[in-house]
């Protein structure tokens, strides 16, 4: 029976989060350059403020992340009480951190495992959150820039699908290309609210991803949180957990 492995992207395949608060700092050092009334920590408040407009707008589905980036220096500079009429300072913040972000992008040591997969006959895919369109912060061209596209037999963006995860029609779509029963499936993600609760909800075997927390008490899950059926430390470990998947 064929059998298939799904990875979320950020901070699984790769280190997301530094790169894109490396990102998002420089665009706030650019913008310091031209307002000098305001501070780092101003800026800081002002972007909270503009993701707790914005964020429950992406979850609902009444925007696209395209459209978040779109607002996210708009709403940020107008909070902070910044001019941008025209939105050309918006723009350029927005491309000054996809630009910075791109660029410390790096692939984990261990994403050598989709290959080993694949050459076992394992369909391997990508299913994420975010934007697929041609700007540099964009799902598909970060995957791209690390070279993982061409490692991959499926490739699933919530902006191009319509449904960002944890909703389970995310996995199922992903699951239905690869022609495989969702017993078959593994899941690998790091997030305990959107990766393992969707991938339980769409009936596959949901695999967390912990790669720093060497002491074996930390793998316990809090009983009021998503349970994932196995917890591992490397992505080499999805090889030996198709081996426990039910013949």
């Amino acid at each position: 029976m064929r059998q298939a492995v799904f990875f979320d992207l950020d901070d699984t395949l790769c280190d997301a989060a530094p790169a894109f608060a490396a990102g998002r700092r420089s665009a706030f050092q650019w913008a310091l350059f031209g307002a000098p009334e305001l501070s780092m920590t101003a800026l800081e408040r002002a972007w909270a403020l503009a993701h707790a407009e914005l964020a429950p707008q992406l979850e609902a589905g009444a925007l696209t992340m395209a459209e978040v980036r779109e607002l996210r220096f708009q709403r940020t500079l107008a909070l902070a009480g910044v001019p941008d009429p025209d939105g050309a300072l918006a723009d350029k913040l927005d491309d000054l951190l996809g630009a910075t972000q791109l660029s410390l992008l790096r692939p984990f040591g261990d994403v050598a495992a989709l290959d080993a997969l694949r050459e076992r006959g394992v369909f391997v895919g990508i299913v994420t959150n975010g934007a697929d369109d041609a700007a540099r912060d964009s799902q598909r061209t970060k995957a791209a820039h690390l070279g993982l596209l061409d490692r991959l037999d499926g490739f699933w963006v919530s902006d191009t699908t319509g449904y960002r995860k944890p909703d389970p029609r995310a996995f199922a779509l992903a699951r239905a290309a690869a022609g495989c029963a969702a017993e078959q499936c593994l899941y690998v993600g790091d997030s305990l609210a959107s990766d393992i609760a969707g991938a339980n909800a769409a009936g596959m075997r949901s695999v967390l991803l912990r790669r720093e927390t060497p002491d074996v008490a930390a793998d316990a899950t809090p009983a009021d949180q998503p349970q994932s059926w196995r917890v591992i430390r490397s992505l080499w470990e999805t090889l030996d957990l198709l081996d426990l998947l039910d013949p």
